[in-house]
């Protein structure tokens, strides 16, 4: 292990494939108690709204900042590569909020996957039925999303932050068909 590596304690941002798509910028955080997906990558991935069902339960922040997801919806999530990948159905939130990442993966779909993670090592661990399958973290994006977030946090703070409600914010989903060559 690199000595260097890790010293800024960078968050565990990886890649996964939802629904047949590479989505990047997906947060674990088991310090969540579900998973998110944020609208913009939600509506970039295709998916009809017909699949998306009512909650009626808000989330609450850090912060205490109540939001209301727009529904919730299963979706396919693969972690790792193959021969040790897995594949699970997740329940994902709905969140039209503006965000660094993707998705956040919460305990939910942690527990689901049986999977350890690392931000020391910046690796999830989940095992398969061929061995132990990971998903390696992403230090350069998970840095690009701390800074993307402490900007829009310091905007925030200076009144400067321009009101998101009706504006489309940019998320960057990097996205490609699963089967593509």
């Amino acid at each position: 292990m690199d000595p260097m590596r890790n010293q800024n304690n960078d968050a565990l941002v990886i890649s996964a494939t939802l629904a047949n798509f590479l989505v990047k910028k997906v947060l674990v955080d088991s310090g969540s108690s579900t998973d998110i997906i944020f609208y913009d990558a939600y509506v970039q991935l295709g998916i009809d709204n017909a699949q998306l069902r009512k909650v009626n339960t808000p989330l609450t922040s850090f912060s205490g900042e109540m939001i209301e997801p727009l529904g919730e919806v299963m979706l396919p999530l693969s972690l790792g590569s193959l021969p040790k990948r897995s594949t699970k159905m997740v329940k994902f939130l709905v969140v039209k909020a503006p965000s660094a990442y993707n998705i956040i993966l919460g305990r939910s779909s942690l527990n689901l996957f049986r999977a350890i993670a690392s931000t020391f090592r910046m690796k999830l661990k989940f095992p398969t039925s061929v061995g132990v399958g990971e998903a390696v973290g992403d230090e350069l994006m998970a840095r690009v999303c701390y800074v993307n977030t402490l900007k829009r946090s310091r905007k925030e703070l200076d009144g400067k932050a321009p009101n998101a409600k009706g504006k489309r914010v940019m998320i960057g989903i990097d996205y490609e068909v699963r089967d593509t060559p």
